[in-house]
């Protein structure tokens, strides 16, 4: 150990979180199950994050382009429109 004090932060995360999963990939070992569905459940959370940011984006290019809220709506929600 480098010398510094172990805190609170340090503290082993309990199985069924996502650092719980990445403890057991670093130990070589099999996740459980609980910990494979805490990582899932985030993953699509931070990947419906990433959605909505995205077309939230697009949203607002359209309507600085000056199309209406509807418009704009309609065509954020289009897939091979890119921001």
């Amino acid at each position: 150990m480098s010398g510094v004090p172990r805190g609170d932060w340090a503290a082993l995360k309990p199985c069924g979180t996502s650092a719980a999963y990445r403890r057991h990939l670093r130990h070589g070992e099999r996740p459980c199950d609980s910990c494979k569905a805490a990582q899932a459940r985030d993953f699509h959370d931070n990947r419906a994050a990433a959605v909505y940011a995205a077309r939230n984006a697009r949203y607002a290019a359209l309507r600085a382009q000056g199309k209406t809220s509807r418009e704009a709506n309609r065509l954020s929600r289009r897939k091979e429109i890119a921001a």
